[in-house]
């Protein structure tokens, strides 16, 4: 499959469009599966995403240390969630591509975070949003958005596309079923048809008169055999 859930298209692989028509239900499930299952990867990892930001702000304007709990939790969740994207996605070079930025900008936006956590926590809260104010954080934090938003549009398309054309070839499967269902009555139709002649020609020969007729019982010739002396 080209993106999604490391499973293999069946779309992708050049068959004929009839062979391409027999593919079972679960295979169409399992394809849809692995979409989703990236999609759903996606949007752990932005969700991390997100909440490393959010619990470094929280703990700029409130000090508290528990924020800082789950703010480890994301950063050490965020990468993994990437990590398991990629593999999700590693015969898809396309959506490859797009995950290979993220990388380097999720770093950067990493780093800003836990360097504001550390100014507040060091210097206090006007160093912190002097910080803050730094455009470098917000345009890697821009990116890192605008490619995971991209990889997840051609997800769902991918998803659509597909789903669509399974539709297709499932109707196309039906077709061919009713199809091959309406041929087998008519061959059963003709195969009794040429049986129901074979035995109508069969008990016309059996009841018609031979070419050579045995000699009646009365005939001069039985009577002349019997009248041979033994």
């Amino acid at each position: 499959m080209a993106g999604g859930g490391g499973f293999r298209d069946p779309y992708a692989n050049g068959l004929p469009c009839f062979q391409r028509q027999i593919f079972p239900a679960q295979d169409r499930e399992l394809l849809a599966r692995a979409h989703q299952q990236v999609l759903a990867a996606a949007q752990t990892f932005l969700s991390d995403l997100l909440r490393i930001q959010g619990d470094a702000r929280k703990n700029v304007f409130t000090g508290q240390a528990a924020v800082l709990n789950t703010f480890a939790e994301r950063m050490h969740s965020a990468p993994q969630q990437l990590t398991q994207l990629k593999l999700l996605t590693f015969d898809n070079p396309e959506q490859q591509q797009r995950l290979r930025p993220i990388g380097p900008d999720l770093d950067e936006v990493i780093a800003f975070s836990q360097q504001l956590v550390d100014t507040r926590n060091t210097y206090g809260i006007q160093a912190a949003f002097l910080f803050e104010s730094d455009g470098q954080r917000m345009a890697a934090m821009d990116r890192t958005l605008a490619d995971l938003q991209a990889f997840t549009d051609e997800e769902h398309r991918l998803l659509n596309e597909r789903s669509e054309k399974a539709e297709v070839d499932f109707h196309h499967m039906e077709l061919l079923l009713m199809f091959g269902s309406i041929l087998a009555a008519l061959l059963l139709v003709l195969a009794n048809l040429m049986s129901s002649r074979a035995l109508a020609a069969q008990k016309k020969l059996t009841h018609a008169p031979g070419r050579l007729n045995w000699p009646k019982a009365n005939s001069w010739p039985s009577r002349a055999m019997r009248s041979v002396p033994q």
